[in-house]
């Protein structure tokens, strides 16, 4: 195994949804293109969580997942893979045969814009987050990532849903920038609701200010319900993602 790839991934066998597989399948099939090592796990992504660290985290799926992974990726590297390569399970590849995902020296982290509404204003900003990662054994950033988490669930309140990821990650790279994965767009509920209501010019202000390949893009599931009507339902990911497949108009993204 040494000096090959491994992807990793995690979904709960209960919750995969057809659109969900769909997206699974991509990376999977992806991997396998690439001659990446490819493995899958259901709900023992928890298994190797400290004690009582579900308890500081109040149960919140999201920050208990933010560790988990890291100390899978960790475990991972020590059966000889060169790199471990997470990707969310709500991820899509679109475009197979230009995607690629290195870590930059020990490791990179994903790039995200995040685009919203506020008192009739498109707002955006930039930050990093952990819907794909890339690992190399020896990585300072991993170990002092894994810490971090044990640090801020012990905090008075406890992270809340993103702190362990784009909050802590965000505030990581400005005080020492991260490598970064700029291949992989993260689509908001603005940006999914365009996806589909057809909202060709703000897709494609998207697009122009993201300004670089877009070969995968992150659907945000785990904010499912907290971004408007476009979100409360598993048919309308399903649509996103033919959406996002057919690569037809009015879908200017890629």
């Amino acid at each position: 195994m040494h000096g090959r790839s491994l992807v990793f991934q995690s979904c709960d066998p209960a919750k995969t949804t057809p659109w969900l597989a769909i997206c699974l399948d991509s990376v999977a099939q992806w991997a396998a293109a690439r001659g990446h090592g490819y493995r899958r796990i259901g709900n023992a992504l928890f298994d190797p969580l400290p004690d009582g660290f579900a308890a500081a985290c109040a149960g919140r799926r999201l920050p208990m997942s933010d560790l988990a992974r890291l100390l899978w990726c960790r475990r991972l590297l020590t059966e000889g893979w060169d790199q471990v390569l997470w990707i969310d399970s709500d991820v899509l590849v679109t475009a197979p045969a230009a995607f690629a995902v290195e870590a930059e020296g020990s490791e990179s982290l994903c790039r995200e814009l995040w685009l919203w509404r506020e008192e009739g204003q498109i707002r955006a900003r930039w930050a990093v987050n952990n819907c794909v990662m890339a690992w190399r054994a020896g990585s300072a950033v991993l170990d002092y990532y894994i810490h971090a988490c044990t640090v801020l669930a012990d905090a008075e309140e406890g992270p809340g849903a993103l702190g362990l990821g784009p909050g802590f990650l965000t505030r990581l790279d400005a005080a020492a920038p991260l490598p970064q994965i700029d291949s992989v767009m993260t689509l908001s509920p603005l940006l999914i609701e365009a996806v589909l209501d057809g909202d060709a010019a703000l897709l494609a202000n998207a697009r122009t200010l993201w300004a670089a390949p877009i070969h995968a893009v992150h659907l945000c599931a785990s904010l499912s319900g907290q971004g408007g009507p476009a979100l409360t339902a598993g048919a309308d990911y399903a649509r996103v993602v033919e959406a996002l497949q057919s690569g037809t108009p009015p879908n200017p993204i890629f």
